[in-house]
């Protein structure tokens, strides 16, 4: 049990993060992809460049949590 939740299921993918975020979600068929945000500039710099990627190749929901300094 991982935070309460029971059956929950890690992998590992090995590539570009926001490719294999995305495809192992469509090979799951996840219902959601919750990620926190975070970059350096410009769409970067209030997402993050993988949760941008992850956000416009996903064909479920994605939430994007903004993370602290």
């Amino acid at each position: 049990m991982i935070l309460g939740l029971h059956d929950v299921k890690s992998l590992i993918g090995i590539g570009s993060p926001k490719r294999e975020i995305v495809r192992i979600a469509q090979e799951c068929d996840v219902d959601l992809i919750v990620l926190g945000g975070h970059g350096l500039h410009g769409l970067d710099y209030i997402l993050g460049s993988t949760a941008d990627g992850v956000l416009h190749r996903a064909k479920c929901d994605v939430l994007i949590v903004r993370m602290g300094e």
